[in-house]
Parts: structure tokens; C-alpha cells; sequence
């Protein structure tokens, strides 16, 4: 085998999480030829680890804005999802958002099932079979996430209810009643509870589950779609999602570092979360055509530049360890 050859091959080492891995696979697929092989140490939560051209690299993912340090010194480059405004750490970039994609088929699961599920102690065969499930019956291919035409009178939200984030809660809500106070707006949506959760104060939202292609389609039509933080202020897939189908976003200040800043009235329009601010916000983007486009187009062409895990990954193993502080210096 020649030289050329052996340098596209990408050694991705398993077991990992198959519905939080598939976004960063997807876009590994682009660049050379998978193979899978054991860990060399138990992985992180909603990440992956790889070899590519004589380096080694982590994408993590985790909500939590942590640096794990056996990873960190196993790596070459270590891309982070949620990385603090503050952190600056040597080898440690900056990925953007994420979110779960129908990356693996049928003959694809049973092989990388076959091959790798008895590997690792830290995930059972059965939470591995899952997530490959999961990522094949719960979401779609990246392909299915294209701009639409928005309908400036109609404005759908639908967010799950988490009972150990009541201000992000309450920031959703707000966007909720706010919406549908207008006389001029239709507003559908609400909070899916988890499980048998209750919902203080928020019994009103309450909304029945949609199947994920369902939501695609209403959230193209809506005319604009909040970004709040995630659980541990994380970057929720809903971001990604929302730059993909170039959607107007209003957003609070994001918290977590970006492969490059989202500008106010160029990419998302910023609020403070206020109930007045939501409200102009939302009257800004319904009632103003052009404002509305141009953070429609920019949105987009900021997720085909920065987001698109193809512009991720190609960008992860492109790039030199920045000059920081050591981790934990």
C-alpha cells in the first residue's frame, strides 16, 4: 500500500456514542476512510477520538465546559465544544455546535457493531446498539437540513422541559408567551416534558412529542427560532440546527467560544432576555422583510463555512496547536 494511500485511512477508536459521534463522523467520511479500533482509555461523554495523518485528535462534545486531561495529553488537537469564553489552553480549539445525524446504515451499524462492541468496559453492548439506533430511526441525514421559505405571521418553538434549568426554562417560556400574546402572530409549540417530570408554572406550554421530521418542517416555516443555553450552558444542538436551516435566531449572549463570532444583526439578532427585548426582537424580524433575509442568508453561510462538520473536521486537521497555557497552568 503506498504512502498516499495509508495517510487517508482514519483510525477511530471505539467504542464511542453513535448518536453524539455521528455529526463529527459524518464529516470524518469526507476526508479519508474509516476504520475502527479499540480505545486506548475510557472516552468522554458524547465524543470521539481518532488518528489521522500521524496525529491524534479528540473532538468532545460534552455539555460541560471540561478539558479532560488524559485525553488532552493523548491528543495532538483537541477540539471542544463547550469551551468557556475564558479557557485558553494549548492544543485546544474551538469546534461550534453540534447535533445527532443519521450518519450510520443498516450494513454500517452491524459492522461497526460486529466489530467493536465487545471492546471497553465503560459502555455496554446495549447502550452501544442504541445510540447506533437511535441515530438511524430519531434523526435525518445532514442533507435534510436546508433553507425553506419563512412565513413572517407564524412562529413555532418546541423545547424540552428541563427541571434542573429553571432559567433557561423561563427564558423559553417567555419567548413562548410573548409570541402568543400578539395579535398578529400565530404561534404553535410548547415544552415536551421528560418522562413524568412536572412543570410548574409551565402546565400551559405543555405540548405533545413530534417526530423530528415534523419539526424540521415547522421550524423552516417559522419566521424566527430562539437560541437559549443548554443544559450547564452548553451549545445546544437546536444552534446548529437553527444555522443549517438558515432560520432568523434571536439569541441571549453566547457563553461558549466559536470558531468565529455570531455578530448581532448580521448572523443572530442579540437580546438581553427581557420580555421587552424579545418583543422587539420579534417585531423587528417579522415586520422588516430585508433584516429578516439577511440574518436568514447569513446564518446559513455561517453553518457552510464554520459548522457543517465537513468545514469542522477539515479545519480540526488543518490546524496547528495554538500557543496557550498548559492545561491546568
Amino acid at each position: 500500500m503506498s504512502r498516499a494511500g495509508t495517510s487517508r485511512r482514519i483510525r477511530l477508536l471505539a467504542p464511542f456514542d453513535p448518536l453524539y459521534g455521528s455529526y463529527w463522523i459524518d464529516g470524518l467520511r469526507c476526508i479519508g476512510t474509516i476504520q475502527l479500533h479499540p480505545l486506548p482509555a475510557e472516552l468522554l461523554p458524547s465524543s470521539i477520538a481518532f488518528e489521522f495523518a500521524d496525529r491524534k485528535f479528540v473532538i468532545d462534545a460534552w455539555d460541560k465546559p471540561i478539558v479532560n486531561e488524559w485525553w488532552w495529553k493523548w491528543s495532538d488537537v483537541y477540539g471542544k465544544v463547550n469551551l468557556s469564553l475564558d479557557t485558553t489552553i494549548s492544543k485546544v480549539v474551538p469546534m461550534g455546535p453540534g447535533f445527532g445525524t443519521k450518519t450510520w446504515g443498516i450494513v454500517s451499524m452491524a459492522s461497526a457493531l460486529l466489530r467493536s462492541s465487545g471492546w471497553g468496559k465503560e459502555m455496554s453492548r446495549l447502550d452501544y446498539a442504541g445510540g447506533f439506533l437511535r441515530q438511524w430511526y430519531q434523526r435525518l441525514p445532514l442533507t435534510a437540513l436546508t433553507p425553506g421559505p419563512s412565513d413572517p405571521s407564524y412562529i413555532f418553538a418546541l423545547h424540552h422541559y428541563w427541571p434542573g434549568e429553571p432559567d433557561v426554562n423561563e427564558l423559553r417560556a417567555r419567548f413562548m408567551r410573548v409570541t402568543k400574546a400578539s395579535d398578529e402572530l400565530h404561534f404553535e409549540g410548547g415544552f415536551v416534558r421528560l418522562d413524568h417530570d412536572q412543570m410548574p408554572g409551565h402546565d400551559d406550554l405543555l405540548h405533545p412529542r413530534l417526530s423530528y421530521r415534523r419539526w424540521l418542517q415547522l421550524t423552516r416555516s417559522s419566521a424566527v427560532v430562539l437560541n437559549t443555553p443548554g443544559v450547564y450552558g452548553c451549545l445546544g444542538w437546536k444552534l446548529g440546527e437553527y444555522l443549517a436551516l438558515g432560520k432568523a435566531i434571536i439569541s441571549t449572549p453566547i457563553e461558549r467560544q466559536l470558531p468565529a463570532d455570531l455578530e448581532h444583526g448580521t448572523h443572530i439578532h442579540v437580546v438581553d432576555g427581557s420580555e421587552d427585548s424579545l418583543r422587539d426582537a420579534i417585531q423587528r424580524i417579522t415586520c422588516d422583510d430585508a433584516y429578516r433575509l439577511r440574518l436568514e442568508v447569513n446564518s446559513r453561510a455561517y453553518f457552510d463555512r464554520y459548522v457543517n462538520p465537513r468545514a469542522a473536521i477539515q479545519r480540526l486537521v488543518s490546524c496547528s496547536s495554538p500557543t496557550a497555557r498548559p492545561l491546568g497552568g
